[in-house]
């Protein structure tokens, strides 16, 4: 199973331990936090689980081609990958919103999207099984900050819209929209 953004103490941290717990080998992606992916995996370890950090940065296609290539290296596949970190937060109406603030959000969702499923989907397809897990924002819509809920829709739309060619081939494609979580 490969979590990004699995290394803060949010959603990805959890998800990993639960994978971890339910006997999943675990990739603990991070961006900066090494130490704290180190402490994950380690914990995963002491509890009998087997786990791997990588850094990689999910924004960019380099770096979802490395998580890729080292998960497979590692792991052989990857059968389940849960896509987490995305926009930053920008509070402001639609009448005063930050158009590039709010074009990197768009962007910030969209692109671990696209980068992702075209390098984990195939090996899927060929096994005829896959789970690719998407944290989106389903209506209603319960934040308050346009451009974050405008990019959030927008993955879970990408998502949503490959569900049917996937299903095809065996693989399952959801989207999880928790609502507010505490930062």
């Amino acid at each position: 199973a490969l979590v990004t953004g699995a290394a803060g103490n949010g959603m990805g941290r959890s998800i990993a331990l639960t994978l971890a717990r339910e006997g999943a080998a675990v990739v603990v992606n991070y961006r900066t936090s090494a130490e704290s992916a180190s402490a994950i995996v380690s914990y995963i370890e002491r509890q009998g689980g087997r786990a791997l950090a990588v850094q990689a940065d999910v924004f960019t296609a380099e770096g979802c081609a490395r998580l890729v290539e080292t998960a497979v290296a590692h792991y052989g596949q990857i059968d389940i990958c849960v896509i987490g970190p995305g926009a930053g937060w920008h509070p402001e109406p639609p009448d005063q919103v930050d158009s590039a603030a709010a074009l990197e959000d768009a962007c910030a969702e969209l692109a671990p999207v696209h980068y992702l499923l075209p390098l984990v989907l195939p090996g899927m397809y060929q096994r005829r099984w896959g789970c690719i897990i998407g944290l989106g924002l389903l209506r209603p819509y319960t934040s308050p900050a346009y451009a974050y809920n405008v990019g959030k829709a927008a993955r879970t739309e990408a998502l949503l819209l490959a569900k049917d060619e996937a299903w095809k081939h065996g693989v399952t494609i959801n989207v999880m929209g928790p609502g507010p979580v505490p930062g």
